[in-house]
């Protein structure tokens, strides 16, 4: 059983956090503008375009996969980890 105590402190703690703590810390939150960070997210976008260009469309790409090559991780061994204890 919880003393009455207890209960008292928990509701005391409960009204001051909705009474004094949270209406502080909401009034130092800054809700930032949906527009302003659309267009900071094209800004941002343009500029990588920019650092980044995309290679042009006429352009073939530097390797191009066909099936006949062989799978470069076929080459590699695989290996199979067991748990001690854990039979399969």
């Amino acid at each position: 059983p919880v003393s009455k105590a207890d209960e008292k402190r928990a509701h005391d703690s409960e009204s001051l956090w909705d009474t004094q703590v949270k209406p502080a810390l909401e009034s130092q939150v800054t809700i930032p503008d949906i527009k302003t960070l659309t267009q900071a997210l094209h800004e941002r976008i343009e500029s990588a375009a920019r650092m980044l260009p995309l290679p042009e469309e006429d352009v073939a790409p530097a390797h191009e996969s066909n099936n006949s090559e062989t799978d470069v991780l076929e080459n590699f061994p695989t290996r199979v980890y067991q748990t001690p204890g854990l039979q399969g």
